[in-house]
């Protein structure tokens, strides 16, 4: 499930039309329709990679090279578990 909403995600970001943001919003509805509890954990999660994602990207922006390496190797996990 989680492969589908990534898949909308990125149908939607590129979408440019009303034509193309509701075929989205047909299909979101009808996964909902068939497994609604599916779709809000992939959704969720989905929402939860692109956070950390947002937060690395934003962390290598402020922080000195290889400082994200350092935190982890602190805390004994890897820098994707981290976030």
């Amino acid at each position: 499930m989680k492969a589908k909403i990534e898949k909308l995600k990125e149908r939607y970001v590129g979408a440019k039309t009303r034509q193309e943001f509701d075929a989205i919003e047909r299909e979101l509805r009808a996964l909902c329709d068939n497994d609604a509890p599916a779709v809000a954990d992939a959704t969720l999660e989905s929402i939860r990679d692109t956070n950390a994602e947002l937060l690395r990207v934003k962390l290598n922006d402020v922080l000195p090279d290889g400082a994200l390496l350092d935190i982890s190797g602190r805390m004994g996990a890897s820098t994707a578990s981290v976030f």
